[in-house]
């Protein structure tokens, strides 16, 4: 009954990611790109600008009302998406849909940039004030205020809600609990129970402790991780023309390959590609505007400029690294996948560390996913019970952790796919039907910044 039950999963998946919803993802990022005449690429450079103020803490955009710094709203974001999809989704991507996947998700991310750019002004532009006095933002409320479509926005913050039940509390604990059992014996219910309870501690103090966590933690992990993908590319480095290679001609060509991997067709890889990099960068599911509106920051486009580091950062650096660390190793064709297979390319290029530096990886990047991942949870509970609710559903969630540590892989990830896919949906209708709103918002904010600029 669990084997169909998974099978059934699995189907469900294949429907919802089929060829309808990624043309949706895709030419909404695409139409936005044209839209905003390629601010990912015109303003990166305004854009890294505003990050790093805030890193040094001085952005004096703080001063304005909300909850968490402009720079903690994004390290909280990227402690959402920065997870082990970067190190488990990428794998199983590329064992399902070869190397050529990786060409996918590039393409999906750069187009994201403009996506999330969008969500995080609409997010900010519609916040309103919670009755605890916290902000309280997201497509629920750009969908109910903006759209004027109240089913729509109500939509959005149940799917949001029952998705934090069934996407990150279980991957992540999932992919936690399988690294720790493969590199050091420890039962997987024993770290699900430890990662559960450690997680509570940290996410019941709500938004500004998650935003100070996360403004410590989201760095340090991202340079642990960062130095051990490089050190294992160094250590090939002559097979980096031939990884490539097969990169880009794997995304076009269907590829085979031993160790069980019969065949991957454009259509799979693409799929696969552009499913796991949303997984990852969440690039238009909606997450972002949730926590960015939370941010201290007065201009919508100002925050949406820094939210576009959120999907660089994740897809463009840590993704590519995990992903040509696997395929530069040649381990990508052994028939394991998720976090092992990332395991094994580590350990064949640092055999005397590289498993360690996925164990570590593993696990800061799954706490910090499961801790910023509750509080957009959370304000699904907001949206539709009041503040009072947000605890009840912390607690709700840490006993789902429990049970993600146990789950099995392929159903885990699968069911993530298809509550994004549902969440995307709605999402995006938003998005395009307030592009108008967006477009004028970020032409107010560079017109005055020129004239400020002149004088």
């Amino acid at each position: 009954m669990i084997k169909n039950l998974y099978e059934i999963i699995e189907q469900i998946n294949s429907v919802v990611w089929d060829f309808p919803v990624i043309i949706l993802l895709v030419g909404t990022g695409i139409f936005l790109t044209l839209r905003l005449k390629g601010l990912q690429i015109r303003k990166f450079g305004l854009a890294t600008r505003y990050v790093f103020q805030g890193a040094r803490r001085k952005d004096k955009s703080e001063k304005h009302s909300g909850d968490i710094s402009p720079f903690q709203a994004l390290t909280t974001e990227m402690g959402s998406i920065i997870g082990n999809g970067n190190i488990a989704g990428v794998a199983t991507a590329i064992a399902i849909g070869g190397p050529g996947s990786l060409f996918w998700m590039w393409l999906s991310a750069f187009f994201g940039m403009a996506t999330k750019y969008a969500e995080v002004v609409l997010g900010v532009k519609f916040r309103v004030k919670a009755e605890d006095g916290t902000m309280a933002a997201g497509p629920m409320y750009y969908l109910k205020n903006g759209l004027r479509i109240p089913f729509l926005g109500g939509l959005f913050a149940l799917m949001l809600l029952v998705g934090n039940f069934f996407t990150s509390p279980l991957q992540q604990t999932n992919s936690i609990a399988l690294v720790f059992q493969s590199k050091l014996g420890i039962p997987r219910y024993a770290s699900a129970i430890a990662v559960a309870f450690i997680a509570w501690v940290v996410i019941i103090g709500g938004i500004k402790s998650i935003g100070r966590f996360a403004e410590k933690m989201v760095p340090f992990m991202v340079i642990v991780y960062v130095l051990g993908c490089l050190g294992v590319i160094l250590s090939h480095i002559p097979m980096l023309p031939h990884a490539l290679k097969l990169i880009f001609v794997g995304a076009f060509s269907p590829t085979a390959a031993a160790g069980g991997f019969l065949g991957s067709a454009v259509r799979q890889t693409m799929r696969y590609g552009i499913a796991r990099g949303v997984m990852s960068n969440e690039a238009g599911v909606g997450t972002a505007g949730v926590i960015h509106g939370a941010a201290r920051a007065e201009e919508p486009t100002r925050q949406g400029l820094v939210a576009l580091w959120g999907v660089f950062v994740d897809t463009i650096i840590i993704c590519s690294l995990t992903g040509i660390s696997i395929v530069i190793t040649g381990q990508w064709s052994n028939g394991l996948t998720s976090t092992a297979l990332t395991a094994s390319a580590f350990d064949a290029a640092l055999p005397e560390f590289g498993g360690f530096i996925v164990l570590l990886s593993s696990v800061l990047f799954g706490f910090t996913s499961l801790i910023s991942g509750a509080y957009t949870g959370g304000q699904s509970c907001e949206f539709f019970l009041g503040s009072k609710t947000k605890k009840i559903y912390y607690w709700l969630l840490c006993v789902m952790m429990f049970f993600g540590g146990i789950m099995k892989v392929e159903a885990v990830w699968s069911m993530g796919d298809i509550v994004n896919g549902l969440k995307i949906v709605a999402n995006v209708i938003g998005l395009i039907g307030l592009s108008g709103i967006i477009y004028k918002v970020t032409k107010v904010f560079f017109d005055k910044l020129s004239e400020d600029n002149r004088t």
